[in-house]
């Protein structure tokens, strides 16, 4: 591909250097000749505030106003301003289009540039986003990660919506090697990971349920704010059993090391488009107990994923129970998952589709 490529990208703080969405660009760059990119920064005090409503008095518009967009985030917004003055560019990639609204006032200016964004929120929070299809009329195409998604979306944009799936670093992120997973049967572990959307009501629920009913199982829970203020009090429940671990603050890994040790991945959640903990850990050949909910179901299928409906604890419970006393069934899931991402979800395949999309909407 020679057309000129911009790829607007964020470096997600919590996350490794093998996880989320950005790892897309490092396949792409495989598809593109010499792509540019603007990796956005956050910034804040008092030279934020400046330059946020200089941006606004040059750009003539109100004060931008989104969930995910506010003044840390200038410093980028003149570097994409910047960008726009001095490069034509065929097409821009907006990689996090939440984090990316306050753009839209630049992009209206540059017609003969595609954009193309995706979308990572559920229908959900989108409700909650005002003028959604003013912010959306400037897009040529919007990638999203889920059929709920696409579904939403269609509505505002029609025959401009494209699923094409999240994906995940399958050469990281991978079984341990030299053995299996029933092995680990004689110190079974369950990891849970997260805390966006994740049903914690229900996660201490089973935890109790089961550590009373077969306590020789170990739980590794990764959550990444645990060991400061803004925790979340409702795991406090289960802080105190020796069964339970919390993990906060793990090098890449460290993360990998906790889901090669595990038996299964246990993850209720409330909702989701594309989650990684639930990507990271099929690609590591861990089979799957979660809900049956958008964003789950589209990542998943019955060879290696067990799913119930929002906080059925004795369903949870006992298919836990279960799994970890059928090792035959539990390997035989465990290598379902593992193809399963390897033969869907790797970035190389997801970059593939996404630079046919380009394409498709440059017109080649």
């Amino acid at each position: 591909m020679n057309s000129k490529i911009l790829l607007l990208r964020e470096k997600i703080k919590w996350m490794g250097d093998h996880s989320g969405y950005d790892r897309l660009n490092q396949s792409l760059f495989k598809f593109i000749h010499n792509p540019d990119y603007i990796t956005i920064n956050r910034i804040g005090g008092i030279t934020a505030g400046i330059l946020h409503k200089t941006l606004n008095a040059i750009l003539g518009r109100a004060n931008t106003n989104f969930p995910n967009y506010n003044e840390s985030l200038s410093f980028s917004e003149l570097r994409l301003y910047l960008k726009l003055l001095s490069n034509k560019y065929d097409l821009i990639h907006l990689n996090y289009l939440e984090r990316s609204l306050g753009f839209m006032d630049l992009l209206k200016y540059h017609k003969h540039t595609k954009i193309i964004a995706t979308t990572h929120q559920t229908p959900e929070w989108w409700k909650k986003i005002e003028n959604t299809e003013q912010l959306l009329k400037n897009i040529d195409s919007l990638i999203a990660l889920s059929v709920e998604q696409k579904s939403y979306f269609e509505k505002y944009i029609p025959g401009r919506v494209f699923l094409i799936k999240h994906g995940i670093d399958t050469g990281f992120f991978r079984p341990a090697p030299d053995s299996v997973i029933s092995s680990r049967l004689n110190n079974p572990r369950i990891v849970f990971c997260g805390i966006w959307q994740r049903d914690l009501d229900t996660l201490t629920s089973v935890i109790t349920k089961l550590i009373h009913e077969k306590p020789e199982i170990q739980y590794d829970l990764v959550i990444s704010n645990h060991d400061n203020q803004k925790r979340d009090h409702r795991l406090d429940v289960i802080e105190n059993y020796k069964q339970v671990s919390f993990h906060s603050g793990l090098s890449d890994r460290e993360l990998l090391d906790i889901y090669q040790k595990a038996c299964l991945l246990f993850l209720p959640i409330n909702g989701a488009t594309a989650n990684n903990a639930l990507l990271e850990s099929i690609s590591c050949g861990l089979p799957v107990i979660s809900n049956d909910i958008a964003g789950i179901r589209d990542y998943t299928n019955e060879s290696f994923a067990i799913l119930f409906k929002r906080g059925d604890i004795e369903g949870f419970s006992s298919s836990i129970s279960a799994l970890l006393e059928n090792p035959s069934r539990l390997e035989l899931l465990s290598r379902s998952a593992a193809e399963y991402a390897l033969n869907n979800l790797s970035w190389d395949i997801i970059a593939k589709k996404t630079v046919e999309l380009y394409d498709s909407v440059l017109g080649k």
